[in-house]
């Protein structure tokens, strides 16, 4: 089983509490959710990472991927 949280506008994420999507509350809150340091370095609000949960039943696996060219350029060196 395969649960993720994402901002992608095809299929977004919504807070649990309150129904709503998860990047109208990021938007809403972006210094304290997203960090303006964030904002100013890829001028958008979206999350830069997609956090994935694999499995409950076990041991929490938790996998975190770059956006972009990052994992290129690690590569490289």
């Amino acid at each position: 089983m395969c649960r993720w949280m994402g901002t992608y506008p095809e299929l977004p994420s919504y807070v649990l509490e309150t129904g709503e999507d998860l990047q109208d509350v990021l938007d809403k809150n972006v210094k304290e959710l997203v960090g303006q340091n964030i904002v100013d370095k890829f001028n958008h609000t979206k999350i830069p990472y997609l956090p994935k949960v694999l499995s409950i039943a076990k041991a929490l696996p938790l996998q975190l991927h770059p956006v972009g060219t990052q994992p290129q350029r690690r590569l490289a060196y």
